[in-house]
């Protein structure tokens, strides 16, 4: 069974600011420079407790700035980091966090740079630096796309689903090997991908698998590639047999695609913006399911649910909390994500509003014991407009 990481969890903003919260309670004699200064930001006010600073950032001059540097502070507040060189204004957007065989801790950032290129990079939690890596397109593949979307075995392999357009037929399916930083192609996904492309990494028993969440239930999409796939890839079947021929897909759940704006469904409703799949070492998958529609009130798009993954059924939980703005367009939208950093905690980032074009700050973490929300410190910048998971965890020694 995957063990949880003692982590912190880091965030991706649409202004390319990487930002650490610190989840862990402060520690005594932590060391911190009451003197920081930085040309690059402003700040706007300083609070000491208990050993503690804590720093309020405007942010207004946090926005479109390319660089960002400020120490690890501690206790609960956000820390910005150094940030990617480069964040460009295109659907297709995810991270994902590993940790090497040697015990190093890294942040994998992959996405959509231009009409026909991509870009991946590595940070490198201990060194506080971005590393330039081979892209997909820099290795001879296709670019990614909306729903782009990454998961980690847990060993030496990154899984990408390259994503989709509404009105494309894409089933690209990939892995990167951290330690040759090569890219293998894969068995195609059995269905179209879309803006709700999502997937995790299981293991039950002695196999692993990828458990996918696959394609758009919008209305926006092409009528011939609209519809969800729950499906999982048996990764100990694809290492014994490399091909496609039988398939190591299996698919578990069709759910069809909206004809019109407007119309909500049945659980598991659906997926598009916003849609993040997460598994917590046990027998369920936990799954936000977003936007899974157009027009939709904001108690549809703050659905939260879990799939028992022997039984195979889905359970509603506790939906996202409603936060507070008109409630026909008030749930998780563009940007909106998961993460689970290991213990009785899932964390998520809401994402934008009406219909991902108005940023939002929002941060919550969700009790897997007690199936209750509990509303965070907000982010210092707001994430929306674009599709993409923008929060992942490693660990943070």
């Amino acid at each position: 069974m995957r063990k949880g990481l003692p982590i912190a969890t880091f965030a991706l903003a649409l202004s390319m600011v990487l930002l650490l919260p610190y989840l862990s309670a402060p520690v005594d004699g932590f060391y911190t420079d009451t003197q920081f200064s930085s040309p690059e930001i402003q700040l706007v006010g300083t609070e000491v407790v208990n050993g503690d600073i804590r720093l309020r950032i405007s942010p207004g001059v946090l926005e479109n700035r390319s660089v960002v540097v400020l120490p690890s502070v501690g206790g609960d507040s956000w820390v910005p980091l150094e940030n990617i060189d480069s964040w460009a204004d295109w659907d297709g957007k995810a991270v994902v966090g590993v940790k090497d065989r040697q015990g190093r801790a890294y942040v994998y950032a992959l996405w959509r740079a231009a009409s026909g290129s991509d870009e991946f990079r590595r940070y490198d939690v201990t060194a506080r630096s971005w590393q330039v890596l081979n892209s997909p397109t820099d290795s001879g593949l296709p670019v990614v796309k909306n729903g782009v979307c990454m998961a980690w075995d847990g060993g030496s392999y990154i899984y990408v689903m390259r994503g989709g357009a509404y009105a494309d037929f894409l089933r690209d399916f990939w892995r990167y090997n951290i330690e040759t930083e090569s890219w293998e192609v894969l068995e195609n996904t059995p269905w179209y991908q879309g803006a709700g492309n999502t997937m995790t990494w299981v293991k039950l028993g002695e196999n692993e698998y990828i458990y996918a969440v696959i394609g758009t239930t919008s209305s926006s999409a092409s009528s011939g590639r609209r519809g969800m796939v729950l499906a999982r890839f048996n990764i100990r079947a694809w290492e014994a047999d490399p091909d496609n021929d039988p398939s190591k897909w299996e698919v578990l759940q069709w759910v069809p695609g909206y004809s019109s704006s407007g119309v909500s469904g049945r659980i598991p409703y659906g997926c598009d913006d916003g849609s993040t799949l997460v598994w917590t070492g046990e027998n369920y998958l936990y799954y936000l399911v977003g936007a899974y529609n157009e027009y939709l009130p904001g108690p549809e798009e703050s659905r939260f649910l879990r799939y028992h993954l022997l039984e195979g059924r889905w359970e509603e939980l506790a939906p996202v909390p409603y936060n507070g703005l008109p409630e026909d367009r008030s749930g998780v939208d563009d940007g909106g994500c998961l993460v689970w950093p290991g213990g009785d905690y899932i964390y998520a980032v809401k994402g934008g509003d009406s219909g991902g074009s108005v940023y939002a700050d929002n941060f919550y973490r969700y009790n897997i014991r007690t199936n209750a929300w509990e509303r965070l410190r907000h982010l210092p910048e707001g994430v929306g407009k674009r599709s993409g998971s923008r929060i992942a965890a490693v660990d943070g020694k």
